[in-house]
Parts: structure tokens; sequence; C-alpha cells
């Protein structure tokens, strides 16, 4: 028995030194979890398979343990790395759904916050100058106001969903950027209103 042991020290030891070898490869991060959990679970157990096979059948029983116990540790160990492979890949692309809606969040609010400004000059210029827009060109920009609102209410929903996934810190800035959002969405729809009254009779 004793020998079984020692000869299983040194397979666990090549297995493990090939483990090592394994993770310093040129793997992507999913493949090396998967290779590691796979590698890890044969080296698990091909000893434990060993260690019952020679205890109950000698030396053959400790080869036919081993071999067992490598190829059932290592689906085992395969299909956990495989699960923490998917978790890190959703995690991932979490992280990246959620930072490019951040980036996103950032330059439509500096364009709308834009427009509101410059409507709201242009508004002010006209009702100083007593100027008029004509029917035709309120339809227009009251056309093209609501095509805006359209699009930054799509921007709110997946804004809204890119929040529910985050946590601390970015769950805080998403929230607040999707108020700032809605302030100006607000500002541009009371811009929208006092075209009317602007227009010609």
């Amino acid at each position: 028995m004793k020998r079984y042991i020692i000869n299983y020290k040194k397979w666990t030891s090549a297995l493990l030194i090939a483990g090592i070898m394994c993770s310093c490869s040129n793997m992507s991060d999913g493949t090396l979890t998967r290779t590691q959990g796979t590698g890890f679970g044969a080296l698990g157990g091909g000893g434990i398979g060993a260690g019952i096979g020679g205890w109950i059948g000698g030396k053959k029983g400790a080869a036919i343990g081993a071999g067992f116990g490598g190829v059932v540790g290592g689906i085992l160990g395969y299909l956990w790395g495989d699960s923490v492979a998917k978790k890190k890949e959703e995690c991932a692309n979490t992280e990246e759904f959620i930072r490019a809606n951040s980036k996103h969040l950032d330059n439509r609010i500096a364009q709308l916050s834009k427009k509101n400004d410059t409507l709201a000059s242009e508004i002010n210029t006209m009702k100083q100058r007593k100027q008029r827009l004509t029917a035709d060109r309120a339809k227009q920009v009251k056309k093209e106001l609501d095509e805006d609102i359209a699009l930054i209410n799509a921007d709110l929903i997946i804004a809204r969903d890119a929040a529910r996934e985050a946590k601390g810190s970015e769950k805080v800035a998403l929230n607040q950027k999707i108020n700032t959002l809605v302030r100006e969405c607000d500002e541009l729809q009371r811009n929208k209103s006092k075209i009317n009254t602007l227009v010609s009779r």
C-alpha cells in the first residue's frame, strides 16, 4: 500500500506541474478555466480512484481506479470549469454593457443639453424681435423634437436595464445620469410647447 501512495504522489506532482504549465499558455480566459477544471478534476479523481483501487485490488486495481477516477474527475472538473467560465463571460459582458450605456448617456445628455440651450436662445430671440414661425416651419421643428424624444425614451429603457444590472457606485452613477436625461427630456417637451406660441396667425 505504501508503494501505491508513493507512486500516487509522483503522479500528482507531474499533473500539478502540467496544470501550472497550462496556465502559462496563450489560452483565452474561458478556455484556460475549463482546461484547469478538467486537469484538476482528473487529478483529484485519479488520485482517489488509485487509492481505492489499490486498496481493493492491488497494483492492477490502482491502475484501473486511477484511469476510471481520472475520467470521471476530468468530466466533473470540466463541467465545473465551464460553469465558472460562463459566469466570468457573463460578468464581462454585463460590465461592458454598463460601461457602454454610461458613455452613451454622457453623449446623449451633452447633445440634449446643447439643443435645449440653442432652442431656448432662439425662442427668446424670436420673442424679443416679435418674429413668428410659419406653420410649416413650426410643424417641421416639432417633428424633429418628437423624433429626439422618441430616441431618448428608447435610450432610457436600455439605460434602466443597465442600471438594474449595475451595483454599488456604478448603479448610483447610472441612475444620476438617467435622472439628468429625464430632466433634459422634460425641458425639450417644454420647448416644444413654446413653439406653438411663435406660430404666425
